[in-house]
């Protein structure tokens, strides 16, 4: 993303935000503008 600080962590190795699975029936990886991912809890809604 433009102007992002150096050092900043983004939504993908926040489990459930940017990346969620189940080892028996599915896996999730999103990307995109992460602070829309953290706040809505995106891929475990995709995958529930």
């Amino acid at each position: 993303m433009t102007n992002k600080k150096y050092g900043r962590v983004g939504d993908s190795p926040m489990i459930g935000s940017g990346n969620y699975a189940n080892n028996e029936t599915y896996a999730v990886s999103c990307t995109g503008s992460g602070e829309y991912f953290i706040r809505g809890v995106v891929a475990y809604d995709v995958a529930r």
